[in-house]
């Protein structure tokens, strides 16, 4: 089979049948396919393309991050036409976002960019913004710590940032304590989060970095010399039914005769058998009968109570 277009101005034909508008002429061709003698025609017309658009007209993203841009090319018989692999992209000014050939933007550092589709004498353009990632979150460490009255520990702060990256904000953050008179936290420059012990008991850390604030960090001050044995949960092996409650609160006899109490929402607890009762900052709810080992830690130092669940 051979074939022939009457005006390749206009469009061209290959071999195989495949039509080619031409770049900067429009008008109509007939294409003509022979075969054994047997013709036959067709009528090709051809369009310019006078605009481009990108959609999206606008978008922001974070760097490191991609997003596709499609371009659909508005022809002179009013006709769309989706241009998005056949136009040019380009990105100005260079060095914020690349673009590849089929409309995928990376975004590469901080700024505005101008996004462009070219299609012959055509094109069209798009605003696309790059920010740095955003703050979620911050992790502290230690977030379980004891510590002897005097001394001093480091606490670490780690943000995590939108596009899933880390970085340690020790010194960016503004850090605070639930009760200075128990254990203080530097916010000097140079020993940013570091704690230090004053007296017994439990305080509640936490760092603070472009509005957002960490979970508390739990530092408990001990005299030198405790042992698991001081350590007291009250009440000891009670009963309760289902859903009835039971708060648990806990002391700590010390060597040389002090006795603290422990906030009860600074501490950890949890219940070894999870459908017999949960516990939460001490206070634990019967769920289904049976018994379960409900477990304080604080720092170092842990105690433990059997409750049991029971219809009496």
């Amino acid at each position: 089979m051979t074939w022939e277009s009457s005006d390749p101005g206009v469009a061209t034909v290959s071999g195989t049948g495949l039509v080619s508008a031409a770049a900067t002429t429009t008008g109509t061709t007939t294409v003509t396919a022979t075969f054994s003698g047997i013709t036959g025609t067709a009528q090709i017309s051809s369009s310019e393309v006078r605009s481009i658009r990108i959609t999206p007209d606008r978008a922001t993203l974070v760097r490191g991050t991609t997003r596709n841009f499609t371009a659909r090319g508005i022809l002179s018989n009013n006709a769309e036409q989706d241009l998005t692999t056949e136009a040019t992209w380009n990105a100005s000014p260079s060095g914020i976002a690349v673009m590849d050939g089929n409309g995928l933007a990376l975004a590469v550092s901080p700024g505005t960019a101008l996004i462009t589709a070219s299609f012959g004498a055509a094109s069209g353009s798009a605003l696309l913004t790059v920010t740095e990632p955003s703050l979620v979150s911050i992790k502290i460490t230690p977030v379980n710590q004891s510590i002897n009255q005097g001394e001093t520990r480091l606490f670490l702060a780690t943000g995590i940032f939108s596009d899933g990256s880390s970085q340690n904000i020790t010194d960016d953050a503004a850090w605070a304590t639930s009760d200075a008179a128990i254990a203080t936290v530097s916010n000097a420059a140079g020993t940013k989060g570091l704690v230090q012990g004053l007296a017994a008991g439990t305080a509640r850390i936490n760092a603070s970095f472009s509005g957002v604030t960490s979970d508390d960090a739990l530092v408990t001050v001990v005299p030198p010399g405790i042992t698991t044995g001081s350590i007291s949960i009250t009440p000891a092996n009670p009963r309760i039914r289902p859903g009835e409650t039971v708060q648990f609160s806990v002391t700590a006899l010390f060597p040389d005769g002090t006795v603290i109490g422990f906030v009860p929402g600074n501490c950890i607890w949890t219940s070894s058998n999870g459908s017999v009762a949960f516990v939460a900052q001490g206070l634990a709810t019967g769920l289904g009968m049976g018994t379960t080992i409900i477990t304080f830690t604080s720092g170092t130092m842990t105690g433990s109570t059997v409750l049991t669940v029971t219809s009496f």
